[in-house]
């Protein structure tokens, strides 16, 4: 079973995530901070880490850094705007709609 990360402190963005990703069968565990996460991450297996950048803004960079110091090779997208300094590519614009 895939296990997906969420780190949000939107509570309505994180309930549609673990309902719908938990429906399609997925493992599904949630923290409301990066802290948290990064020590989830380095305690289990995650598959994949996907984080509010509306959570601790001022930390989305240094936490990119702190995954690449640690070897926390785990796939990781962002949600909401984009944070100066990544690519594009590595943002999901909310909000969204599952198909």
């Amino acid at each position: 079973m895939i296990k997906v990360l969420i780190a949000s402190n939107d509570i309505v963005l994180e309930r549609m995530l673990n309902v719908t990703l938990t429906i399609n069968g997925f493992s599904v565990v949630v923290t409301k901070n990066l802290r948290e996460a990064c020590s989830i991450m380095g305690n289990g297996k995650i598959d994949i880490f996907l984080l509010d950048t509306q959570l601790e803004p001022q930390h989305n960079i240094e936490l990119v850094k702190i995954m690449r110091e640690e070897k926390l090779y785990v796939p990781l997208l962002f949600l909401g705007e984009r944070i100066l300094g990544l690519e594009k590519s590595e943002f999901l614009h909310t909000p969204f709609d599952f198909l």
